[in-house]
């Protein structure tokens, strides 16, 4: 009994504290509350007629913020922005940064614009990233002109390699421009490596031909590496080719061995295995062994599981 009225009191709290922040900001109307219930008493002990309310899941809150923010006039969006970055809890909430996602996709030079006007410091930061983000999914290259004018530093830096991950799922080729403008480092590096899986996914030939250009040879092996992962489960046996000619020995071709072994197999097992059958005994061909078995032993059950829903 007492977990009970425990579970229902934290409840009450989350939710109160989420109805506070909403209301303080004038963004939703306050819920009347409910009419208090009548204590039963039951043997001597006393009891609430209303089950516990349930702890919000984060999906929930999320979708109560959403509704929050889209109460919002567009002519507000400022004056909100301005008051929801100024209050320590509106902040915390994530409020802002919902607002500021929407506010960019209607108008992004104006948010834009507040974002830049913003004091150096976290807030500027993640509003640049904020904007940047919602931005590139309404126009990538205007995103980039505007990141290409943000003052120099590392609010500007983090900007351009959120906008290059964004374009990267539709403009590869432009996520490395990006990427090219930016100083070595792992960072870096790690972007060029995703945008180059991505471009491999579409045109391995292309992405494989910019790759062999790439001055710096640890680099080099690593986008090799991710190209013929990304390619595998379309062409495995040009995946494979990759792997044994253009991948150094060591533990980047092994790694590169066991991805493409994993994929190609979805849709070609018998040319996987053949493939591995030339591999010396040693961990790697273990471990695309290990993977075979169990592609097939997933395989025959499926097969007997459909049997038995025949009949």
């Amino acid at each position: 009994m007492r977990k009970a009225i425990a579970l229902g009191i934290s409840a009450v709290l989350v939710f109160g504290l989420l109805d506070r922040l909403v209301h303080r900001e004038l963004l939703i109307k306050r819920e009347e509350p409910l009419a208090p219930t009548a204590p039963i008493r039951s043997s001597g002990t006393i009891t609430q007629t209303t089950a516990p309310l349930p702890n919000p899941s984060a999906e929930s809150n999320e979708q109560l913020k959403e509704q929050a923010m889209g109460s919002v006039l567009d002519a507000d969006l400022a004056a909100r922005l301005d008051a929801m970055i100024s209050d320590d809890d509106a902040r915390a909430g994530g409020f802002w940064q919902i607002l500021l996602r929407r506010w960019t996709e209607a108008d992004p030079t104006a948010a834009g614009e507040w974002a830049i006007k913003l004091p150096p410091g976290p807030v500027y930061r993640e509003a640049l990233q904020q904007v940047v983000t919602a931005w590139a999914g309404v126009d990538i290259s205007a995103a980039m002109l505007w990141v290409t004018s943000l003052p120099e530093g590392d609010a500007k830096h983090e900007a351009t390699i959120s906008l290059a991950y964004e374009s990267a799922r539709v403009e590869p080729g432009m996520a490395l421009q990006v990427a090219e403008t930016l100083p070595a480092s792992t960072e870096r590096d790690n972007l060029l490596v995703y945008a180059t899986s991505q471009w491999a996914s579409t045109d391995a030939q292309s992405a494989m031909a910019w790759a062999r250009e790439v001055p710096d040879p640890g680099l080099r092996q690593r986008l090799i590496s991710a190209i013929a992962t990304a390619s595998a489960k379309l062409d495995g046996a040009a995946a494979a080719m990759m792997v044994s000619s253009l991948l150094q020995p060591g533990d980047e071709q092994d790694r590169a061995a066991i991805t493409v072994v994993q994929r190609w197999a979805q849709s070609s097992p018998q040319a996987a295995s053949d493939w591995v059958a030339l591999y010396p005994e040693g961990p790697v061909r273990f471990a695309a062994l290990q993977i075979l078995n169990d592609l097939k032993a997933a395989r025959e059950s499926a097969i007997t599981a459909g049997g038995v829903g025949k009949k």
